[in-house]
């Protein structure tokens, strides 16, 4: 008959004591990934609160296409390097018309295939 080569706890104390280190390790990985959730949601929830409030501030207003180069401006420094966080703005008026793109709006996506405003229904913004 072939042996295990098992190693065979007979100490009781060393049995409880492996036992409860393997229980507190699991329990202080369970803990850290809880704790990780929660700093990660919280986190998230401040940066929308932040990018809502930051459109509410620009949408509620009419505004002329230099305000909107502003605007850019300011994404690109808040969102650093554009070739890392690209983003693209383009504006509508109520009527349908362009009053400010990008400038590196990309070439093979025609502003014509975004929709009007009211295809959308009205802004909504709900402060919390």
């Amino acid at each position: 008959m072939k042996r295990h080569n098992w190693v065979r706890i007979r100490s009781i104390r060393l049995r409880l004591t492996l036992l409860s280190s393997v229980v507190l390790g699991v329990s202080l990985a369970l803990f850290g990934c809880l704790v990780f959730a929660a700093v990660q949601r919280t986190t998230l929830q401040r940066m929308e609160e932040d990018i809502k409030e930051f459109a509410h501030k620009h949408l509620t207003q009419p505004h002329g296409p230099r305000h909107w180069e502003r605007v850019g401006d300011s994404l690109r420094f808040f969102l650093g390097d554009e070739e890392k966080n690209a983003f693209i703005l383009l504006v509508k008026g109520r009527c349908g018309a362009i009053d400010f793109v990008s400038p590196n709006w990309p070439e093979d996506l025609p502003t014509g295939d975004i929709p009007e405003p009211d295809a959308w229904g009205s802004y909504l913004y709900r402060a919390s």
